[in-house]
């Protein structure tokens, strides 16, 4: 339909390659949030920017964004941090792959989406016992 999806790479082992999957299959990717784009990344990263202008890639490593006020948004997000950033309640909640592989796994992981986009989940719930607040490793000594 018209929900956009929003991609963490937490929760999947090759983001960039799902949002140009997807995107190719009319879905519509809005964000896929990283921390950088790497040598692996190199083969799929100049064709999906050239085909998809639009899609944003976010970095994950701006505190800011985990602290400002925002609207709750219907965005379908695949993974916490995307969830949390874009303060949806709509997500898959899962980690490295969730245990998908393969052709079934793209099935199950649609699965999943359809599931996340019927059942909200309490993101100031789940979120936090994974991360959210807790302080970073630079200031322990």
């Amino acid at each position: 339909g018209n929900r956009q999806i929003a991609i963490d790479y937490t929760a999947v082992a090759r983001p960039l390659e799902l949002a140009y999957l997807f995107l190719k299959m009319g879905i519509k990717v809005k964000k896929v949030y990283l921390d950088s784009v790497g040598i692996d990344d190199e083969d799929i990263f100049n064709p999906l920017i050239e085909r998809y202008p639009n899609l944003i890639l976010a970095s994950t490593m701006r505190p800011e964004c985990r602290v400002i006020d925002r609207e709750e948004s219907d965005v379908v997000a695949i993974g916490q941090k995307a969830a949390w950033f874009e303060n949806t309640p709509y997500f898959v909640n899962q980690i490295q792959g969730g245990g998908l592989v393969g052709y079934e796994g793209i099935i199950e992981l649609c699965d999943r989406i359809m599931k996340a986009m019927e059942e909200k989940k309490d993101l100031n719930d789940i979120v936090p016992r994974k991360a959210q607040g807790l302080c970073s490793c630079a200031h322990i000594y």
